[in-house]
């Protein structure tokens, strides 16, 4: 493999990432605002917070970008 293709799906999954993290916070944001008055609304934040950081980091979002030579769940994409 050449090296830039290397280099750029480490850029992309880096900016990917980002990407991600910023999404997540702005869902976080709107459902503390949504869910500050109901019951136990502190442990649903607190769930949500550990699926989406779980979610993030796991690779389900970005590491699917790199192919099959990073993330050994890919298998090719789609339709392959």
């Amino acid at each position: 493999m050449v090296w830039w293709n290397s280099a750029w799906k480490l850029v992309f999954s880096i900016y990917m990432l980002v990407l991600d993290l910023i999404v997540v916070f702005y869902l976080m944001s709107f459902l503390y605002l949504f869910i500050i008055a109901v019951p136990f609304g502190r442990w649903v934040l607190v769930i949500f917070l550990w699926f989406s950081i779980t979610k993030c980091f796991s690779g389900s979002f970005t590491l699917m970008y790199l192919g099959n030579d990073w993330d050994p769940l890919y298998f090719g994409g789609f339709g392959t």
